[in-house]
């Protein structure tokens, strides 16, 4: 590597991923989630929304023309889960796994990890998502004219979620 490239950043590369499931009755942190990861599922692509702070705008009284904006309740956005169609569907199955009883308040029992992992020797990056439930299951269109593969989608909702790169975790891959 040249001197001149030393201190450059390096983006996130997207080679490899792998997704986990980890149910949570109690508070977790970021380590016992990625350790206590015993189901690991395959997806084809995976949509990551971001991280949305609503803005909440207040009005000066009186004759001034001036607006606060004051930051309020931040929102994460929905997780998809892509997965080719398949007897033994990985995105029924975790609907299944997850998904809420009608009526009930207990939603987001589970915690998700997200593993992607670029060179060889770097250090992976994990995205955590925290209360995690199903909200739909979408399959495309099936037509026999198309040479397309079938793909099921699968979205949820989180409550909350965290990006980290982990330097201290040595992974076993």
């Amino acid at each position: 590597m040249s001197d001149i490239m030393a201190g450059v950043y390096e983006p996130i590369l997207n080679y490899q991923f792998k997704v986990s499931l980890v149910p949570t009755a109690t508070e977790t942190s970021n380590e016992e989630l990625i350790t206590g990861a015993n189901d690991t599922l395959g997806f084809n692509e995976i949509s990551i929304g971001g991280n949305e702070t609503e803005v909440y705008e207040y009005k000066e009284g009186g004759m001034n023309e001036y607006t606060h904006n004051f930051p309020g309740h931040a929102k994460a956005g929905r997780l998809i889960l892509s997965h080719g169609l398949s007897k033994n569907s990985t995105v029924a199955m975790l609907r299944n796994m997850i998904a809420v009883p009608k009526g009930s308040y207990e939603a987001g029992s589970f915690a998700m990890v997200i593993g992607m992992y670029s060179y060889p020797n770097t250090d992976p990056t994990f995205w955590y998502f925290m209360r995690v439930w199903p909200v739909s299951i979408k399959i495309n269109n099936l037509n026999t004219s198309w040479s397309d593969v079938a793909i099921e989608r699968l979205e949820l909702v989180v409550t909350l979620a965290e990006l980290d790169v982990v330097s201290e975790y040595n992974s076993s891959e």
